[in-house]
């Protein structure tokens, strides 16, 4: 059920949505609270800071419980370490503070391996940030780390990303997950995807990303051609009312004179509903002389793109000479007809030997 919320000004409207991937696992009774590392005569109704005391807790133990009511941390956020298992309750909350910092994230798995993490239920502070600058206040930031599964997540309002994945050094980030979901009104991209080996996405609603640019659903873009993109999968993501684009591919920056890099990576049974273009694919630009062509395959298949803003429902831009293969098939939209859309991704790829598509819904 949809229902128009907060109207933000330049044609676009915030609109609530219910969480259709929510799929909330107990916590085992036998796991620590962290109400035991608390303060006495602690407060449940998050108006103190209790970051300090949580991080002890996940210091001394691997199999942990968050408490059955909201708790505020400040912008230092939490960090989890190797081998831990981690459980929000049913009214287990997290609220950031206000800060003032362009960067930060409430939940940090740096350089950490075989994490899991359930149900965590984490609010920004997009609508009570001190500062005006800076797009990377992240929910949920993983960097160099192997093994790490996370599940029915509930992310709201950040002031930059939802989730953040990246490696800082080559072939660090790995055998990443994130199932169930929703990330909800943050304010640049509800999961960007900077570097990284096997990782899937599985079955997790984005809605109404929007503030500052890209704004979007999921952003696979490399910030250099020290990352990598191979093994990705994006798989049942439905994208709802994101200011640009559902999905965005731009891997500008993954492309050297040094070595052809390899990308590989699906996109499967996605839906997008009122987002400007259910999917954007960035070419490759400030080509250099020795520049090498990218290998691998791209995948994109069973997608839905309806009631996007832009008619075209995709976009497929200019300076695509080094991109790799892109296989895209079984694609539908409602804003055209079969004939038209068939003719609009046929001009849109003339002349691309790496694109090819087949059967068009």
């Amino acid at each position: 059920m949809l229902s128009v919320n907060l109207c933000q000004g330049q044609g676009y409207e915030y609109k609530t949505i219910d969480n259709k991937y929510a799929s909330f696992k107990q916590p085992p009774s036998s796991f620590t609270n962290i109400v035991n590392y608390l303060p006495q005569n602690y407060v449940k109704d998050a108006s103190v800071d209790y970051t300090k005391y949580i991080q002890k807790a996940l210091d001394t133990n691997k199999k942990i419980v968050f408490p059955n009511f909201p708790l505020l941390i400040n912008d230092n956020g939490l960090r989890l370490r190797n081998g831990s298992e981690v459980y929000f309750n049913k009214n287990s909350k997290l609220i950031l503070k206000p800060s003032g910092k362009e960067s930060y994230a409430m939940i940090k798995i740096y350089k950490a391996k075989n994490i899991n993490l359930y149900n965590p239920y984490l609010v920004g502070d997009r609508e009570k940030h001190k500062g005006t600058t800076g797009e990377w206040g992240m929910g949920i930031q993983i960097r160099d780390s192997k093994n790490i599964h996370i599940y029915n997540v509930d992310i709201k309002n950040m002031w930059g990303d939802g989730i953040y994945i990246t490696s800082y050094a080559k072939d660090r980030t790995d055998h990443i997950l994130v199932k169930y979901g929703l990330i909800d009104n943050v304010r640049r991209n509800g999961i960007s995807i900077i570097s990284g080996k096997h990782i899937m996405v599985d079955s997790v609603l984005i809605a109404n990303t929007h503030g500052h640019s890209p704004e979007a659903g999921i952003d696979v873009e490399p910030n250099n051609s020290e990352n990598v993109i191979e093994g990705l999968t994006l798989k049942n993501i439905f994208t709802f009312n994101n200011k640009l684009d559902g999905i965005i591919l731009n891997l500008s920056s993954l492309v050297n004179n040094q070595e052809s890099a390899i990308v590989t990576a699906t996109i499967l049974n996605h839906k997008d509903i009122g987002s400007r273009l259910g999917l954007g694919i960035s070419g490759i630009h400030h080509i250099k002389k020795g520049d090498k062509k990218l290998s691998g395959l791209i995948t994109i298949e069973n997608c839905q793109w309806l009631d996007t803003r832009l008619k075209q429902s995709l976009r497929i831009t200019n300076k695509y000479k080094l991109l790799p293969e892109i296989k895209l098939k079984n694609i539908s939209t409602n804003k055209l007809s079969k004939k038209d859309f068939d003719s609009l991704v046929k001009k849109m790829i003339k002349g691309k030997k790496q694109f090819s598509y087949s059967i068009f819904k």
